[in-house]
């Protein structure tokens, strides 16, 4: 008996754990974003867009923000490219374990860095919603 009450205060503390550090993430994406509103000038309600499957907003309107986030993010290396398996950590669920195939369509190395980032965000927000293109390339 003593054992399943120290097994369940156990995962009771790791789950209350794991809560704590998602609010955590939670809290520093929310920092990052606002930071970045304010350093690329970028008006919060076409941010709001930007992770939803509502048009997307122009690169003209959202300006550098995706490079921003990604920069702040850690997801260029020193070249400027983008790292293709640091996005794991930010793919949205519908993508779990279909990091590479994604990486391979999405990430674009061949341009700025404003437009890389841009392209891959679109990308990589497409592919959320119809998670069936991957199955095409």
């Amino acid at each position: 008996m003593k054992f399943v009450c120290c097994f369940v205060l156990l995962v009771a503390s790791i789950i209350a754990r794991a809560f704590v550090l998602e609010e955590n993430y939670e809290n520093l994406f929310k920092i990052i974003k606002e930071k970045c509103v304010a350093e690329v000038h970028v008006d919060k309600s076409i941010v709001d867009r930007l992770d939803s499957d509502v048009p997307f907003p122009t690169m003209e309107e959202l300006k550098c923000y995706t490079q921003c986030l990604y920069t702040k993010y850690g997801l260029f290396d020193d070249d400027g490219t983008l790292i293709g398996n640091k996005f794991s950590s930010f793919l949205p669920v519908e993508l779990y374990g279909k990091e590479k195939a994604a990486a391979k369509i999405c990430i674009k190395n061949n341009m700025d860095r404003c437009k890389a980032s841009y392209d891959t965000h679109k990308c990589y927000l497409h592919l959320s919603f119809h998670p069936d293109a991957l199955k095409m390339n």
